[in-house]
C-alpha cells in the first residue's frame, strides 16, 4: 500500500477460531487492531509484531523505535459466531481498494454488522477469485 516510506501491510490473523486484521504500518511504528468482537490481541501477538517490526528496521538500517502503538479503530461487529473471515475479508478489501496508507483507520464509522447481501457479495468474489485463479488438483 503506497510508496516505501508510508508502505502499511495487512495481515489477517488466525488464532483459534476467529478471525482478526492488523494493519501494520513500520514508518509509524503502529498497528491498527480490527476485530468483530472487539477483541484485543493477546500478548504473544503483540510481542510478534513488535519483534517483526525490531527486524524490519534493523535491516533497512534503522534505529529501534520501541514496540508498535497499538490502535483499536471503530469496525463493524459480527451479529453471530461464524462471520468474522468473510469481516476481514471485506476489510482488506475496503483498504486496498481504496490504495492509501494514510487515513484508513477512519474507513469504518461504523460498528453495525454487514448486511447478508454485503455477506452474500463477498463470499461470491471470494468464490470467483478462488475458481478464476486457485489450482484445484483433479
Amino acid at each position: 500500500m503506497g510508496d516505501l516510506q508510508s508502505t502499511c501491510y495487512l495481515a489477517p490473523i488466525h488464532e483459534g477460531a476467529h478471525w482478526t486484521l492488523c494493519v501494520v504500518c513500520p514508518s509509524k511504528n503502529a498497528c491498527y487492531w480490527y476485530d468483530s468482537i472487539r477483541g484485543r490481541p493477546t500478548e504473544d501477538i503483540k510481542n510478534m509484531f513488535a519483534e517483526a517490526l525490531r527486524t524490519y528496521r534493523e535491516l533497512d538500517g534503522q534505529r529501534d523505535q520501541g514496540g508498535p502503538k497499538w490502535f483499536y479503530p471503530k469496525c463493524h461487529q459480527q451479529p453471530g459466531n461464524t462471520e468474522c473471515g468473510y469481516y476481514v475479508i471485506s476489510w482488506m478489501q475496503t483498504i486496498v481498494s481504496n490504495g492509501k496508507t494514510t487515513g484508513f483507520q477512519n474507513y469504518f464509522r461504523t460498528e453495525d454488522p454487514y448486511s447478508q447481501d454485503d455477506l452474500d457479495s463477498t463470499r461470491d468474489m471470494m468464490a470467483r477469485y478462488l475458481l478464476e485463479h486457485g489450482s484445484f488438483a483433479n
